[in-house]
Parts: structure tokens; C-alpha cells; sequence
């Protein structure tokens, strides 16, 4: 696992959100807690607190997370430092930690790391998938004609789609009027500075998911969505592998999604999701196009924020050009 950063404590006044309580003598309690970081990054960790129960504990965690620029996502265990039993949090070692935290310090967080996959989400709303290994595209494929997505990709990408869901037909009125299947890619111009224009030259239909003064400002770094064509040569480029600057495989650029949707209806509910809510009131950027990001968020989401989040009506893909893999993420 990455760590995110050094070993991070701090106190805080009882009105700032200690969690004692004058019924029951307070102690050190333990749990493994998710966050997602201001830069957007999902990251976990064990956190300390000096309190009386599960209540307070959450109570405390909640007041002091956003000091530290974190939201907190959940618990998934929770357990008072006397009952420790060896082994419960993993390679965690959480006595020290325990021992860190008291009436005058009451909370205290214990090293950062990149979520892994184990979270809070409800795993039976996503289907994930694996894709396996993925090779980018060359100028050196001798096949004619030239392939425009790698062959793992293929059937996710431009093939057809699971059936739509009871709802999504309702939406829709009957199957008939069910849209066609689509697809998209959201790409980061902060990661190509020639985003914008290699949209243009591609004559695909695309739209940033700002709008307004927040485009002007930053459309040339902002998150673009774009439909694909199989045969386009934008498509290719963004599998393809070479130092040309129009090649963006290496660049990790975004997301893609297969989805029965117009490009309309993929701004529209994509977009809600550039920013998200914090426990105090700010607001944060999430980059849920990033590989690492997308993968995690079946994990660290709770089941009603995945299922605002995940669209019945689209696959999510990630691709990760560092491992050489890519999955798919999508409600059941």
C-alpha cells in the first residue's frame, strides 16, 4: 500500500467534538476508517479516539476529519483498545496509536494509505469485472486495417450491453424506446494541455462538464466528455503508445463508459460529481475519472451514494497504463 502521508495527530477541546461523556468513563477506542482526500484520492487508516462508544467515536471522527482536509466515508471496525485481540486490524499495529490519545489530545490519526479495495461499499449493488491485461496499440501492428482499441477492450467497449434494468425501462416508457448503446470517454485536459483542440480536429460530439465562467476560467485543465467512434482516428489515438504528443495512452488521460445514453444525458449526471460536499460545509474537487479513483469507489462508497454515483444505464471502465490492466464497474 502508498502511503498518503506521515503519522498526523491533533487535539481537540471537548466542544470541538470529544466525545466523553460523564454517564461512562471514557477510554481509547479503535476503528479502520475511510476518507477521501481533498485532492480526491480515497485513502484508509486507523484512527484513535478517547470516548465512551460507537456514538461518540463517530461523533469525534466526524468534527476532526475535515480539519485534516479529509471526508470521512465509514468505519467498517470499530472496537474498544482493551478488547484488542491480536491480528484484528492487520498490519496495522494500533497500540501506540491507543495510547496517543486522552482527555486533553482525544483524537488521533494514524498513517494514510491508498485505499486497496477493501471498504464500506455494498459490493452487491456493483458488479466488477476484470478485464485482465491490456496492451496499448503501436504503429508496429501489422494488421490491416489497423486496430483502434486494444482486443480486451473491444466487447466492453462496442459490443452489446447487458439488458436494461425493470427501471430503465420505465423511465423510458417501454424496451422499444430504450436508447441505443453508446460510447464515451471523460478525459482530463489537465493531463494533455492540447485536449481541447485534439477534440475539435476529431470532429466526435463533445462538451465540457464545466460550464459558464468555471469553463473560461479552466476549460484548457477541465474534465471533457466525448463520444466515441469504433473507426475514428481520435479513438485509436487514446490506446496507442509513441512519443508522438497525440498519443495518449501513457498519459492516463480518464474514464470510459458504455452507456444507452445521449452525450447529453452523460454531462448532465456526470458533471454533478465534480465536486463533493465535505462535513463542514466546503467543497472539494473529486477526479472520479482517474484510474485509481474509479476502482475504488465500489468500495468506499455507501450503498446510496453508489447507487446516485454508478447509472444503471452505463459500464464504467478504467484503465490503468501503469499495470497494464482495466476493469469494468457497473449496477446490478
Amino acid at each position: 500500500m502508498r502511503p498518503l502521508r506521515g503519522q498526523d495527530r491533533f487535539g481537540l477541546t471537548k466542544g470541538q467534538g470529544s466525545a466523553v461523556s460523564e454517564a461512562a468513563a471514557p477510554a481509547p477506542w479503535l476503528g479502520h476508517c475511510h476518507f477521501v482526500t481533498t485532492s480526491g484520492v480515497p485513502a484508509q487508516g486507523l484512527v484513535a479516539v478517547y470516548c465512551t462508544d460507537a456514538e461518540g467515536f463517530r461523533t469525534a471522527l466526524d468534527a476532526a476529519a475535515p480539519l485534516q482536509g479529509l471526508t470521512v466515508k465509514g468505519t467498517d471496525k470499530l472496537i474498544p483498545a482493551d478488547q484488542l485481540q491480536p491480528g484484528d486490524f492487520g498490519e496495522w499495529d494500533p497500540g501506540s496509536l491507543a495510547e496517543s490519545v486522552g482527555a486533553a489530545r482525544p483524537v488521533a490519526f494514524g498513517e494514510l494509505t491508498a485505499s486497496d479495495g477493501e471498504g464500506t461499499g455494498d459490493d452487491a449493488l456493483l458488479e466488477l469485472q476484470d478485464f485482465g491485461e491490456i496492451e496499448p496499440l503501436s504503429m508496429m501492428m501489422d494488421e490491416d486495417p489497423p486496430p483502434t482499441v486494444p482486443k480486451a477492450l473491444k466487447a466492453a467497449l462496442f459490443g452489446p450491453m447487458h439488458p436494461p434494468s425493470d427501471a430503465e425501462v420505465a423511465r423510458h416508457g417501454s424496451a422499444a424506446k430504450v436508447p441505443a448503446a453508446r460510447t464515451f470517454a471523460i478525459l482530463d485536459a489537465a493531463k494533455v494541455p492540447m485536449m481541447q483542440l485534439y477534440l475539435e480536429q476529431s470532429g466526435l460530439p463533445h462538451r465540457c462538464l464545466y460550464k459558464g465562467e468555471a469553463l473560461e476560467r479552466f476549460g484548457d485543465v477541465a474534465p471533457w466528455v466525448v463520444e466515441l467512434e469504433e473507426e475514428a482516428t481520435f479513438t485509436r489515438r487514446l490506446f496507442s503508445r509513441s512519443k508522438l504528443p497525440a498519443d495518449l495512452w501513457d498519459k492516463a488521460p480518464g474514464m470510459l463508459l458504455r452507456g444507452r445514453a445521449e452525450l447529453e444525458d452523460v454531462w448532465k449526471h456526470f458533471r454533478k460529481f465534480t465536486k463533493v460536499g465535505t462535513h463542514d460545509g466546503k467543497s472539494l474537487f473529486l477526479r472520479f475519472w482517474e484510474p485509481s479513483v474509479l476502482r475504488a469507489l465500489p468500495h468506499i462508497l455507501v450503498a446510496e451514494n453508489a447507487a446516485r454515483f454508478f447509472p444503471d444505464w452505463a459500464q464504467l471502465i478504467w484503465v490503468d497504463p501503469a499495470e497494464g490492466r482495466a476493469g469494468g464497474i457497473r449496477r446490478v
